[in-house]
Order: C-alpha cells, then sequence, then structure tokens
C-alpha cells in the first residue's frame, strides 16, 4: 500500500474571478486523457499529450497545463469507478422515478450535474525551480493572496478567506523558501474555492517545532487492527532484550458501531485525526527516537468471514488515512518513522509474551523488527531465534515430540491443531484505566495498562 500524506489547505475564494475559459478545455483534456488510459493502459504520457493537442477549443492551455491534466487523468485510472461530475447528482438522475418527493426535477439534476462536470478544479503543479509554482504566485505575507498566471497577459488575483495564525505562518514560511527556491506547491483552483498542496518533504521547514532530543533504541510502535489498535513503548538494550516502557490499547468498538449515516463519515475522519495526535503526543512525551507501524496492503474483498467482518474491514477501517495522517505528523514533528512487513507479526508476539493481549504482543514484535533495522540488520528480521523454552506450556510438548525446529512450522502445526492461541482483549478482564479520547462525547476509548 502506498500511503501519500500531502499538507492540504482549502480556502474560499473572497472576490469574485472567473476562470471558466481554463476550467473548461482542462476539464475537457482530462476525460479524454483518461478514455485514452483505459482504452490503452500501456500508453504513455507523452503520445496521450500529442493525441490530445488535436482537441477543439483547447487554444487558452499550454503544454504544461495539459501535461497537468494528463497526470490527473493518469492518478484517476487506478481507480475502480471515476465520475467526472458528482456520484449523488449521478444517481439522483439515475434512480429519480424512484423518489417520492424529489428535490429538484429531472432537468434541474442534469444541469447541476453538467455544471459540476464542466467546474471541477483545475490543477497547476509547482516545482521548486521555478521559484515554487510557474503558473501561480504566493503573496500571502503582504496581501494575503495568490496569483494565478495563466500566461502573460491574464493574471488572476485570488484573494483568501481569512487565515488562522498557524496557517498564515506556515503559509509565510512556504512564500519565503519558494523565493529561495528551496520548495514548491501545488494549487488546484476552480471559480469558488481554492486549494494549496504542499509535499510533506518540505513539512519540516514549513512547521515551528518544540525541540526535543530522544531516547536511543526508544520505539513506539502500533498494530493496527479494526477494532483494536495495540500500542506499546520499548527500550531496546540488545538485539532481543527490552523493557516495555508503556503500553495502551485504542479501542475503536463505538466508532464502528456509530449508525447516524449522516455523521458517521466525518465523525470517523475526525477521531482518525485525533488517534494521530494521541500517538504524536506520546511519541513527544516518551522522546520515543522511532515510530513504526506495518506495511498493510489489504484489498477491499470477500474475506470469507461473514457479512460483518467484511463491512468492519471493507467499510469500518480507516487504515489508510490514519497511516497518512500519522506519517504527515510525524513528517511536521521531525520523528523518525518506519513501516514494518506484517508477516506472523500477532502469532510470534503472541509465542512470545504470552501474558500479553494480542494486539500489544504483536506490537512488541513489530518493535523488535524495527530495533534490528534500527541498528543496520535488514536481513533474517521476520524469525526471531526458534527457542523451546520461550514457547507456552500448552505447546511445548507438542513442538518437542514432533521435533519443530522453526516458526514456519510451528505456525502450521498450531493451525492445523485448530486450537486459539490468541489472547484477545476483553473488556471483562481488564484491569487498568479506560479514558475517553480527548473528550466525554468521544466514541474513542483508551485502555491504558497500570
Amino acid at each position: 500500500m502506498k500511503i501519500k500524506s500531502d499538507i492540504t489547505f482549502k480556502f474560499n475564494i473572497e472576490n469574485n474571478i472567473n476562470i471558466t475559459e481554463w476550467l473548461r478545455p482542462f476539464n475537457s483534456v482530462v476525460r479524454s486523457a483518461y478514455n485514452r488510459f483505459i482504452e490503452n493502459p500501456e500508453l504513455p504520457s507523452n503520445e496521450i499529450i500529442k493525441l490530445l493537442k488535436s482537441l477543439k477549443n483547447i487554444e487558452n492551455l499550454d503544454y504544461s497545463m495539459i501535461k497537468n491534466a494528463v497526470c490527473e487523468a493518469s492518478a484517476l485510472v487506478n481507480r475502480k469507478s471515476v465520475i467526472f461530475g458528482s456520484k449523488k447528482l449521478f444517481n439522483d438522475i439515475k434512480f429519480h422515478h424512484l423518489k417520492k418527493n424529489p428535490k429538484y426535477t429531472l432537468d434541474e439534476c442534469k444541469q447541476r450535474f453538467k455544471d459540476k462536470r464542466l467546474n471541477r478544479s483545475l490543477m497547476l503543479v509547482g516545482c521548486a525551480s521555478e521559484h515554487g509554482n510557474r503558473k501561480a504566485e504566493l503573496d500571502i505575507i503582504e496581501n494575503n493572496s495568490i496569483i494565478l498566471k495563466f500566461d502573460k497577459k491574464n493574471h488572476i488575483v485570488v484573494k483568501l478567506s481569512k487565515l488562522s495564525k498557524k496557517r498564515k505562518r506556515i503559509l509565510c514560511n512556504l512564500e519565503n523558501l519558494c523565493k529561495e527556491k528551496k520548495a514548491c506547491f501545488t494549487v488546484k483552483v476552480n471559480n469558488k474555492n481554492i486549494n494549496i498542496i504542499i509535499d510533506q518533504e518540505y513539512a519540516k521547514d514549513l512547521y515551528n517545532k518544540v525541540s526535543c532530543s530522544y531516547i536511543k533504541n526508544r520505539i513506539l510502535s502500533i498494530d493496527l487492527n479494526p477494532n483494536y489498535i495495540g500500542l506499546s513503548i520499548c527500550d531496546w538494550h540488545t538485539k532481543d532484550k527490552n523493557t516495555i516502557i508503556y503500553k495502551e490499547i485504542i479501542d475503536i468498538t463505538k466508532l464502528n458501531k456509530l449508525k447516524e449515516i449522516k455523521f458517521r463519515k466525518n465523525k470517523r475522519s475526525y477521531e482518525t485525526s485525533i488517534i494521530n495526535k494521541h500517538i504524536i503526543d506520546l511519541a513527544y512525551q516518551y522522546r520515543c527516537e522511532l515510530v513504526v507501524f506495518e506495511h498493510l496492503d489489504i484489498d477491499s474483498k470477500d474475506h470469507s468471514r461473514g457479512k460483518t467482518y467484511n463491512y468492519l474491514v471493507n467499510n469500518c477501517w480507516n487504515r489508510t488515512k490514519l497511516l497518512q495522517n500519522l506519517i504527515k505528523h510525524c513528517n511536521i514533528f521531525g520523528i523518525r518513522y518506519k513501516q514494518i512487513r506484517a508477516m506472523y507479526t500477532s502469532f510470534i508476539g503472541q509465542m512470545m509474551y504470552e501474558d500479553e493481549y494480542d494486539s500489544i504482543a504483536a506490537s512488541i514484535e513489530i518493535s523488535r523488527r524495527a530495533n534490528l533495522m534500527n541498528r543496520g540488520q535488514y536481513k533474517n528480521i521476520i524469525y526471531p531465534r526458534f527457542d523451546v523454552s520461550c514457547i507456552p506450556t500448552l505447546w511445548k510438548k507438542m513442538v518437542q515430540s514432533q521435533d519443530i525446529i522453526d516458526w514456519k512450522n510451528f505456525y502450521n502445526l498450531v493451525k492445523k491443531s485448530k486450537i486459539r492461541y490468541r489472547f484477545l482483549f476483553a473488556l471483562k478482564e481488564f484491569q487498568g484505566i479506560s479514558l475517553s479520547l480527548k473528550s466525554c462525547k468521544s466514541l474513542v476509548v483508551i485502555r491504558r495498562f497500570i
């Protein structure tokens, strides 16, 4: 799973602007390029740009804007379904005859869909060597605005809505870096809104961070699960010996059971961002050198474990958004992070730490692998040394009787036995402190071990 975590600021445009003469041809090129990619996925972008130059009514677009449109189309190809306009309006038109009291007539729905389709935001990609962006200039410090430069004659000033102190400071820093050719930004703009997108690699220079000295070989590790996120902080003295400094389970079962469709998406998105802030706060509080998490690559599919499980994993689990936001905050605060392969983390972790809950044990195993990488060992980090004395008593006789000598054979043996080996979290058995995250209205509960 490739995780992209750019920093995006969205603003309403205060003054009246009209960039329709660039919006419509830009979106026409995006749709045409998307169709060419679908017809022949192996066709290179340069060939598609040559084909699209013959389109009508795109005289206002120069080569760079056509190239940006083709890049945007290529990014859309990987999506399962693409509707140029609005999915909601598309469904309103499709199922209009089934609605009893429609808010709009069919013709009104079609017109609104057409307007939405033609006025999608155009994208202006920047480059550090061109003072941040050749097609857009930041004028935040003096005039709180952005100047769009479509060509030599057409320069349009975009007045931004009132900025908070934090955003003002970040964008002022960005403006100064762009003048020095040390940063760049991308703009997405239409007649009403403008987005400023900054690559995460410039985050360290834009945010004013609190200086913090980190403790060497102290690692915060996270085991991601749909209902329970296991978190542990360990001090590693050697490659195998560690001391567990802190551990907790982030319980999101209530969030996954939220039934109000109107608030569900926004609530999950908000709570996910708060979870990330909580993790970063812990990393700063305990002065962790490294934040580690699993490299997950789980597609939406039938997992053959029932509808409830499929809904939980495919629809409720915001793993990608959580990791995107976490990586962004790590870059902002200058905290190193690593992704670790997730093979056998739950199994090995539970066998090595039988008294810990499944998610906590898995997070400690993830921490062990990160510790080896941190010490310069990149090969053979998946499996620790197989020692029968470290295995739980339940399995020792079985392992010795069948002469098992490695983790793979041991795992197959346990699976064939069909005996449950995981020590799953149960609220009735939990002995510790339970705290709501940030407020009493939060649907995320921190289960903190004493």
